[in-house]
């Protein structure tokens, strides 16, 4: 497991109020750990490739999750999202 656990998906339990988070902040914390994903899936031996892929799943329903709430500022997200793009190219 590198971020998520793949064993157990549940809905959100008790009282989660998720317009008590920042929907951009936690939006961008899931592509950042997406991007890594990638690079174990792009990179990793066969066990961290499956591993990988599992956890890109749930990235990516993670963040189209932020994605929808009504504090989410795609503008934001979208020049975060060049920066760190930017990065990880000049870190591969």
């Amino acid at each position: 497991m590198f971020f998520y656990d793949t064993e157990a998906r549940s809905g959100f339990a008790g009282n989660f109020r998720p317009e008590k988070y920042d929907a951009s902040e936690k939006y961008l914390e899931h592509y950042q750990n997406f991007l890594t994903l990638d690079f174990f899936y792009r990179n990793g031996n066969q066990m961290e490739r499956n591993q990988a892929k599992k956890e890109i799943e749930i990235a990516h329903r993670k963040m189209k999750y932020w994605a929808r709430q009504e504090n989410y500022n795609e503008k934001l997200v979208m020049k975060v999202r060049e920066e760190l793009n930017k990065k990880m190219k000049v870190a591969a």
